[in-house]
């Protein structure tokens, strides 16, 4: 699906890429693995390196960011309204193939167990982590999307792997579109990259 509002007032678009599944589909034991995956999505793809990627992305004036819920995965870009084309091509690559490196996720895993031990001794996470518990138990919405510092330290590589094929599917996704762009324009440059995506 896509929603598209056409806004004229500035040559900028900001788009999002939202598939319909986040932290609640986290393996059993291991909250945190989903956010860790789409952490390593923009570690380069098949075709560019980490710093290459972002190098194109810079040279395009192009922001990418990601989010992770209970219920969703939220990819975005807010990027200049003639660079639609070649920034849709990078987020193509981003999505479908990523290289997600073994070294960079050993990487990644420590930064976001470092953060989550912080998070942790800020009083207001405490608080929204025990209404969880409390709430939901181990059930559905019973953990952070973010994980804690013990489930990811038991994260591995292939649970991140197992997450991606699960998780970043193009059944049930939907693009956001708002800007200067019409909706012509986005139909053609995201049937071109993204048209022929199956699963």
């Amino acid at each position: 699906q896509v929603y598209h509002v056409q806004q004229n007032h500035a040559p900028l678009v900001e788009l999002e890429l939202i598939f319909p599944s986040g932290g609640a589909t986290d393996p059993k034991g291991k909250p945190g693995t989903t956010a860790l995956m789409v952490d390593m999505l923009d570690e380069g793809t098949q075709g560019r390196s980490a710093l290459v990627l972002n190098d194109a992305l810079q040279r395009l004036a192009t922001d990418y960011g990601s989010d992770v819920g209970t219920d969703s995965i939220t990819l975005s870009m807010n990027l200049l309204a003639s660079n639609l084309g070649p920034s849709l091509e990078l987020l193509r690559d981003i999505v479908r193939s990523p290289a997600m490196p073994e070294a960079e996720f050993n990487r990644r895993k420590a930064q976001r167990a470092a953060a989550a031990l912080a998070n942790e001794a800020n009083p207001q996470t405490g608080q929204r982590n025990t209404l969880r518990r409390v709430l939901f138990g181990d059930g559905y919405g019973g953990n952070s999307a973010e994980g804690t510092q013990q489930s990811i330290q038991s994260i591995n590589f292939a649970d991140v792997q197992a997450q991606y094929q699960a998780a970043i599917a193009p059944e049930g996704a939907a693009f956001v579109v708002v800007g200067a762009v019409d909706k012509e324009t986005i139909d053609g440059q995201l049937k071109r990259t993204f048209g022929n995506w199956t699963g």
